[in-house]
């Protein structure tokens, strides 16, 4: 008799279940992409006529990438519902977290790569101007609208850079949330929007998050608001899935 697989949640819907090894190579595919098209973007500024286009190339990847995960034993557990019934009927309906973790502690999780991995997709061939400079000439030689290189401008596109690397890792590292494509683009426009201007953003306690309803936007950016993304100025690519 062939055996039942046990049904499992996610832990956020529109995960994509796979193994450690895929992840680490769709890093490794995208991130060189995603330096190129950041190095550009920053340096062409957002009243280029591609800024929209290019911005959604990098941040489909962003998204795409945050969306992958892997099953391991000290990952993020979840219980299916035929273990919520099990759980009411031994502990009742007030059962504790700890009694939860009991039930599932020889269960698999779910897990995402270590922060590192997010935050190399920033620096693999963009941690210094010189490695924005190799960008910029590479698209010079492509395009008839040439960018002038010059040592203010690199050193903006890395000071861009490392801000938005900063929130969009952070966004990346959560398993148990979700964020859209056009709110990585916005957490981009953002830092462009202040010129890069801005201090390393800080993030609450999980204490803070929970009473400001605020649980993944830097707190010490006023003007961060996250529900002006920019969904609907990709309207014209998200064609299938407004979000994916």
């Amino acid at each position: 008799m062939k055996k039942r697989r046990r049904e499992y949640l996610l832990p956020h819907y529109g995960q994509i279940v796979t193994t450690r090894h895929a992840i680490k190579s769709t890093i490794w595919e995208f991130d060189s992409d995603i330096c190129y098209n950041t190095a550009v973007l920053i340096a062409l500024g957002r009243e280029h006529p591609e800024y929209k286009l290019r911005l959604y190339s990098i941040c489909s990847k962003l998204q795409f990438i945050s969306r992958l995960i892997y099953r391991s034993k000290g990952g993020y557990k979840i219980p299916d519902r035929k273990t919520l019934d099990y759980i009411a009927d031994k502990y009742g309906m007030n059962a504790s977290r700890e009694d939860v973790m009991e039930v599932l502690k020889d269960r698999k999780g779910f897990s995402k790569m270590p922060d590192e991995y997010y935050e190399n997709i920033f620096i693999g061939s963009l941690e210094y101007p010189s490695e924005a400079e190799d960008h910029l000439k590479k698209y010079n030689k492509k395009h008839a609208d040439k960018i002038e290189i010059t040592e203010d401008l690199l050193e903006y596109v890395i000071r861009c850079k490392t801000i938005i690397a900063a929130i969009c890792c952070h966004f990346m590292e959560v398993i148990d949330e979700q964020f859209f494509i056009s709110e990585y683009a916005y957490a981009f426009d953002y830092v462009l929007r202040h010129k890069g201007e801005l201090p390393a953003p800080e993030y609450g306690s999980l204490e803070y998050r929970m009473d400001k309803h605020e649980p993944f936007f830097p707190i010490n950016y006023e003007d961060f608001d996250i529900t002006k993304n920019l969904r609907d100025k990709f309207e014209e690519y998200d064609t299938v899935m407004d979000w994916y």
